[in-house]
């Protein structure tokens, strides 16, 4: 993904877009320190995210939290969906 069809950049982090055959395809950027609540939620006007996600964290961590309280944690080399 050299040339996004879209690139959205926020605090602490970036979203870069393709649009493949039907499909959007994403690669999420995010410094550490990142959080939903803190860095998207106020640009987005919603408390969770909620589009459902397939990923693999490359580096470092992520920790998901859903709207039901319970909340995963993924580290690198580790498959996700939400």
């Amino acid at each position: 993904m050299n040339t996004p069809d879209e690139l959205r950049e926020f605090e602490k982090g970036r979203f870069e877009v393709i649009h493949f055959d039907g499909m959007t395809i994403g690669r999420a950027t995010y410094e550490p320190g990142w959080k939903w609540s803190v860095d998207v939620s106020p640009l987005s006007g919603t408390d969770f995210c909620e589009v459902e996600h397939l990923g693999m964290v490359i580096e470092g961590h992520a920790t998901c939290a859903f709207k039901d309280g319970e909340g995963l944690h993924y580290g690198s080399g580790r498959a996700c969906s939400t």
